[in-house]
């Protein structure tokens, strides 16, 4: 059966889940076309076990009976799908890239492949009856195409707040800027060479800069894994984006707010599992002010099940940058694969030395919660406060640097709104 998202509900994490989306990748057949038999083997075995594992995860949700809204396969990440666009194979998209001269073309997809929408966690978030598209260069066209969603019930992150807490606050938080399409800098009187748009997208040292920001905007919103949900609040990771909170509350007045600085995905961090009860990797473990009252249960880093082949891959030196940041089983043995994924897959992994998949978790009750990891520490503290932990299969969880968290938007969940917070 197929499921549409028509409306959503969902005010926190731990209500009883009723519909999600679930993401996906290319699909095995796509790179039937690489030339390197050995090399297209792996492409081919890293994204067919990525979709049966999924579809496991997808079969257990069911079971439990949540409705899931698969995302379609060679859907990237801002909603196009390759398929529908006639770029159906490797062969295909390379043939593309090479003969368009289009400026969009050669400034994304020169060097890379477009990344799946396999973690819709980082683009949408459901707060209250909204479903908010919290990064412009995602969408949802392909899910609204193949009718999958509702387009009217996307909210999207406004211009004209964002501009509003720039005056007010003096500075900017929301992304990296550049010159308006109406400034050109050659119709500046002011302009000064330093003020170049750099190219690695770093404008910290223009922050404080009220000439500049007179004639910048801003270019993305942000990572929507930054707001976790409690109710009547939300808890914002203010660190990369300094004012993002006081956005948040003029769009959307109807909440309170908190605020920390953790500089990352909340979910990566700290998971709230049901009221009251809160897990979190060690490196952040202050709640006192964002869940006062709340047990912390805290997880040490070196406990996680792969720890050791993490330093195993970090010792034989394959990233380029020198140190940890994806690991997929087999991939040692295999130089020209992992040539292949930092040339053409640099934007799908992340660095997942920083993600503590134990508390990157979905609750489906306040009994119930789903687990990629069988940390038998973590799953015994859930039992002893009354959830039961499942564990689900994601073999290439640390190729993605995606939880169950991640994989997912909550869409609807029983309940409404409440206040946790005396």
């Amino acid at each position: 059966m197929t499921y549409r998202v028509d409306k959503v509900n969902s005010w926190n994490g731990w209500d009883p889940l009723k519909q999600v989306v679930l993401g996906n990748c290319y699909s095995p057949d796509w790179f039937r076309d690489v030339k390197d038999i050995s090399l297209r083997n792996m492409l081919q075995a890293l994204v067919r076990d990525t979709q049966e594992d999924l579809d496991g995860i997808q079969k257990t949700m069911e079971n439990l009976g949540v409705d899931v809204v698969r995302v379609p396969e060679n859907t990237i990440e801002n909603g196009m799908n390759l398929d529908d666009e006639g770029l159906d194979s490797w062969g295909k998209f390379n043939e593309y890239i090479s003969d368009n001269e289009m400026d969009f073309v050669k400034r994304h997809w020169k060097n890379g492949l477009p990344k799946p929408m396999i973690t819709p966690r980082d683009y949408f978030i459901v707060l209250g009856d909204k479903f908010v598209q919290t990064s412009n260069h995602a969408g949802v066209s392909s899910l609204a195409k193949r009718g999958l969603i509702n387009p009217d019930i996307i909210v999207g992150f406004k211009e004209e707040h964002r501009e509003k807490q720039w005056k007010e606050d003096g500075y900017p938080s929301l992304g990296p800027l550049r010159l308006s399409k109406t400034n050109k800098k050659e119709n500046i009187p002011n302009w000064h060479k330093d003020w170049d748009f750099p190219a690695d997208h770093n404008t910290f040292k223009f922050n404080n800069n009220p000439d500049y920001m007179e004639y910048a905007y801003q270019t993305f919103g942000f990572w929507a894994p930054i707001i976790t949900r409690a109710g009547d609040t939300l808890i914002v990771d203010q660190e990369d984006y300094a004012n993002l909170g006081k956005v948040i509350l003029n769009m959307f007045p109807e909440f309170k707010q908190t605020r920390v600085a953790i500089g990352g995905h909340n979910d990566g961090t700290f998971s709230p599992v049901k009221p009251g009860h809160i897990v979190t990797a060690n490196w952040h473990t202050d709640y006192t002010e964002t869940f006062p009252n709340w047990e912390v249960h805290v997880v040490n880093h070196p406990e996680q099940m792969d720890w050791r082949k993490w330093v195993e891959w970090e010792e034989q030196k394959f990233d380029s940058r020198g140190g940890i940041r994806w690991w997929q089983e087999g991939a040692e043995a295999s130089p020209e694969y992992v040539a292949f994924v930092e040339q053409w897959m640099n934007n799908w992994v992340g660095f997942v030395e920083e993600t503590v998949f134990e508390v990157n978790m979905l609750s489906i009750s306040e009994d119930t919660i789903l687990c990629l990891n069988k940390n038998e520490t973590v799953h015994e503290h859930l039992r002893s406060i009354g959830l039961d932990p499942i564990h689900c299969r994601f073999r290439n969880r640390h190729f993605w640097d995606g939880g169950l968290h991640c994989l997912t938007v909550d869409t609807v969940r029983e309940g409404g709104k409440q206040n946790y917070f005396q």
